[in-house]
């Protein structure tokens, strides 16, 4: 004879250790922020040497729930052999997400006391930038932000501040280069985006946004010596989404509901807020009879 094992759910949820009780997320964040990264070629007389430098100080948050991270840059410094392609001072990479049953939030901050790249060509300091994700009842948004204290290009001060989204400016100068113990200066023309902004999802259950501080791209050839540059500074991403389960709580609709992506757990309506239950080891929920049972008196679906 089969023992008796169907638990009713208010047993289930208050009576067994196994049961979990916890109030599910409907929403997943992400926020990201690093100080930069880059990816330089100085080729001479055919022969290439790349620089490849991964994000630097990495601060990161992913997925449900309310956390926070702190990452501080105190100095670095990245090369080539015969050229200085970035010094970083002073940095800072924050981000923090917040949700509860109808809302969610996202943030990421980025900024570098000084940068100094390609061996002084550009200077900037006091960059600040932001990116930022909203998601509730009364709108959704993201967002992002960069403000620039001094930018140096070629010994020219250009005066800026709080800078429009992608705001794009020319460098023209000369990159101090040693080749073979001969220092020489390799004429570039390169373009520099400031506040470089890029929007994802779908922009109603997914939303994000990429900020990019400071985006220096181009190339130059001078005879033997060539250069390839790609280096950004300060990037903030944010992102919300909704967790799509397909089970939605209702005014006047059932209390307990199955969930369809976990035969072994369940879901309680708890003012209109999803709250998951996890059935005992080796039982499944029956949702018509709202009890915890054996599998093999668990109706499929």
């Amino acid at each position: 004879m089969k023992p008796c094992v169907r638990l009713i759910v208010p047993f289930v949820v208050l009576g067994l250790s196994q049961t979990v009780w916890a109030q599910t997320d409907p929403f997943n964040e992400l926020a990201e922020a690093d100080s930069g990264n880059a990816q330089v070629t100085l080729t001479v007389a055919g022969v290439p040497a790349t620089l490849q430098q991964s994000p630097i100080s990495v601060a990161e948050n992913d997925g449900g729930g309310d956390s926070s991270d702190n990452q501080q840059l105190t100095n670095a410094s990245f090369g080539l052999p015969g050229l200085s392609v970035l010094t970083l001072s002073g940095g800072e990479n924050q981000t923090a997400d917040t949700s509860t049953s109808n809302t969610a939030s996202a943030t990421a901050a980025s900024s570098l006391t000084n940068a100094s790249v390609l061996g002084g060509l550009v200077q900037i300091q006091g960059l600040q930038v932001t990116a930022s994700c909203n998601d509730s009842a009364t709108g959704d948004a993201c967002q992002g932000s960069t403000s620039v204290g001094s930018l140096v290009i070629a010994g020219q001060t250009i005066p800026l501040g709080s800078v429009a989204p992608n705001t794009s400016i020319p460098v023209v100068g000369n990159v101090p280069v040693t080749v073979a113990g001969v220092p020489i200066q390799l004429p570039v023309n390169l373009t520099l985006t400031l506040n470089e902004q890029s929007t994802g999802g779908n922009g109603v259950s997914d939303k994000a946004i990429n900020v990019t501080g400071f985006h220096l791209v181009g190339t130059a050839n001078a005879g033997l010596v060539s250069l390839a540059v790609d280096i950004a500074l300060a990037a903030p991403v944010a992102e919300t989404a909704e967790d799509e389960t397909g089970t939605e709580c209702l005014e006047g609709g059932p209390e307990y509901l199955a969930n369809p992506d976990d035969m072994g757990s369940f879901y309680q309506c708890v003012d209109l807020a999803l709250h998951l239950h996890t059935c005992p080891p080796g039982l499944l929920f029956n949702v018509e009879q709202i009890v915890c049972d054996w599998p093999q008196d668990v109706p499929a679906r």
